[in-house]
């Protein structure tokens, strides 16, 4: 099964929600090789078996890398993941062993169409099948045998479907839920308004540090000398002789061929969308200019003070070399350019742009250009590929170098021309000196025990890296007085909140004595009351506070009050002053969703209550073992630098 993250447990659902959550916006804490079985024999302990399917240590690691590759969460994380993990394997085997012990089978022919069309591998070629199976964390044998499950789940599932049926009074009821709308008064208790009147003393700080003091510790980082290799610089060193030059030359001389073309400079007036009394102004100035240029001023100063083309103005108007065909847009500027001679200014030239002055710089002919003229266009392309293989070549000596002597980066880096930098202290958000903020590179220090050597790494376009650990350092306290302040903070936050929730609560009190009066509480308290807009269950109170906030309070009468109720670190009372009841002309509209929801929702607590008393009966047969010792040996692979 793909679905890794269903259970009976409310509390393990939003626990592998996060621990997604967490994987998809990057927040690791640091990462390790692509498995804790690295280095050593595959691993086939048995972790659980299911009537006698065996579920295999080897199995659960492939499992945990196909869902967060070679990145490892907190140790105290997984040793939440991993059992729920387990325990999810266990009951998707239980629940298919029921379901064919029950009659329901399906048969090679159909798992096969449903692996086919299946979203893993509907888009991909069947050669590439195999390989996407293990990056989900399956052997071929295990993603067939699991899609067979599924398969077996999904015809129960369809039986169990057309026993579910949403009576028109609970669809009814469920509508009047979803569309009645309240409207409340509130008094918000914002967090930082009592911050000020809150007493903290030093001791408090102090106290409250020591309690804390593993909140404030600085990350686990390593030790890394680091060897760059930079293409610039290994280009440099390598000297293309000219016979080789020359042999590139004569075997692509059509490579070279070139047609007429010219080298001008343009300077363009724009006359596009102008009124008729304008393009008369912009022509007087075209015309001046036209004087200054064929007097002999200087014509790339004058293009770049006054062309409107802005592709070419900083250049003092080049257009660089120019056949006919790619100024043909331009209209007449193509048979001016082309009869002008060089260093000759053309008259004012009119486009459908509005006016140029161009100046031929150079022309050429049609025909081969000279191997003098080109030949420093065939260096780069006989010298990338000599590059490309060189700095291969340093990198796989840096790298059997490194592996001898770890700690002698420095001097390897010398022997061999390359780039030593040291990156005390990294860690995986950091940036390298000489690098800056490189992922990669990161990750892979992050990755790697004491004298251990990286792959060359890319870093940029143009550079490689080799990175070797000379040290780990463990995560340690943060000095007091580097954390004084921050402490400080929490310490009066967590007073204030104290004394917002106290004084939430004698407000709530003293609305149910004073019948109700909001204005008369808050002004008591230097805080103002707030009318909300009328919202459904689906809505908000305002911008930040939903509506799910208050599901209590949508049944109680009108006038009733509600409160503290702690809205997303804010404290709000409330009270209830409009009840509005479900249009239920909208009904029949809605009514087919309403229905499917419900059924979505019942056959979910029937899938959960048969998933349980599998589960117990299975037990109870002795057909399911779990192997704790195991698992916890998983979890503890984890917890390893």
């Amino acid at each position: 099964m793909f679905d890794l993250f269903r259970s009976q447990e409310k509390g393990k659902k939003i626990m592998l929600t996060i621990i997604l959550a967490v994987v998809s916006l990057g927040m690791l804490m640091y990462l390790i090789p692509s498995g804790p079985s690295m280095g050593g024999p595959t691993n086939e302990a048995v972790v659980a078996e299911v009537a006698g399917d065996k579920i295999t240590e080897e199995m659960v690691y492939r499992r945990i890398r196909g869902v967060f590759g070679n990145q490892q969460l907190p140790p105290s994380t997984m040793a939440v993941y991993v059992p729920i993990l387990v325990q999810q394997m266990i009951e998707d085997r239980a629940v298919a062993y029921q379901a064919e012990r029950m009659g329901f089978r399906v048969s090679e022919a159909e798992v096969g169409r449903q692996i086919r069309v299946s979203p893993q591998l509907a888009n991909l070629p069947p050669d590439q099948e195999e390989n996407a199976m293990r990056q989900m964390g399956f052997t071929v044998e295990e993603f067939v045998a699991d899609f067979r499950k599924n398969a077996v789940e999904n015809m129960l599932g369809s039986m169990a479907a057309g026993t579910v049926i949403v009576t028109p009074q609970e669809a009814e009821k469920a509508f009047r839920q979803v569309n009645e709308k309240i409207k409340l008064q509130y008094i918000l208790f914002p967090a930082d308004k009592f911050k000020s009147a809150v007493p903290v003393t030093p001791a408090e700080v102090q106290a409250a540090y020591e309690r804390m003091r593993g909140a404030y510790t600085i990350p686990e980082s390593r030790n890394a000398q680091v060897i760059l290799i930079d293409q610039d610089r290994v280009a440099a060193s390598i000297q293309t002789p000219e016979t080789q030059l020359r042999a590139y030359y004569d075997a692509h001389k059509d490579d070279f061929r070139v047609k007429d073309r010219v080298k001008v400079r343009r300077i363009l007036f724009d006359t596009v969308g102008k009124q008729p009394d304008e393009v008369k102004k912009i022509r007087a100035k075209a015309d001046e200019l036209l004087k200054q240029a064929k007097s002999g001023a200087d014509f790339a100063e004058l293009a770049t003070k006054n062309s409107q083309d802005q592709a070419s103005k900083e250049r003092g108007g080049d257009l660089g070399w120019m056949q006919r065909d790619q100024l043909s847009a331009l209209g007449p500027f193509a048979d001016v350019a082309f009869k002008l001679k060089p260093g000759e200014v053309s008259d004012i030239v009119t486009t459908q742009f509005g006016f140029d002055i161009i100046k031929l710089e150079e022309k050429e002919p049609a025909g081969l250009q000279p191997f003098e003229k080109v030949k420093d266009q065939i260096a780069p392309k006989l010298s990338g590929q000599l590059v490309i293989d060189k700095m291969q070549t340093l990198a796989a000596q840096a790298r059997a170098d490194l592996m001898k002597a770890p700690r002698s980066g420095e001097q390897i880096a010398s022997k061999l021309g390359l780039q030593f930098v040291k990156a005390d202290e990294s860690r995986p958000d950091g940036a390298i000196p000489g690098v800056g903020v490189s992922k990669e590179l990161s990750a892979a220090i992050a990755s790697l025990a004491k004298g251990q050597v990286s792959d060359a790494i890319q870093v940029g376009e143009k550079r490689l890296a080799l990175a070797t650990v000379t040290q780990i350092n463990p995560p340690k306290a943060r000095p007091f007085a580097e954390v004084e302040a921050q402490v400080r903070e929490s310490v009066i936050a967590q007073k204030s909140g104290d004394v917002i929730q106290q004084k939430a609560k004698e407000a709530a009190a003293k609305l149910a004595s004073n019948g109700g009066d909001m204005e008369a509480v808050a002004k008591s308290l230097d805080l103002e009351v707030k009318t909300s807009d009328p919202f459904n269950r689906n809505g908000s109170l305002a911008a930040t506070i939903s509506a799910s906030l208050f599901g209590d309070v949508f049944n109680k009468p009108v006038g009733a009050i509600a409160g503290p109720i702690n809205a997303g670190g804010q404290t709000v009372v409330v009270k209830l002053v409009e009840k509005t009841d479900a249009d239920m002309k909208d009904f029949a509209a809605q009514r087919d969703n309403i229905v499917s929801n419900l059924k979505a929702k019942m056959m979910e607590e029937r899938r959960i209550l048969f998933q349980d008393s599998v589960l117990f009966k299975l037990s109870q047969e002795g057909k399911i073992k779990y192997h704790k010792d195991v698992v916890d040996r998983i979890t503890s692979q984890y917890s390893r630098s």
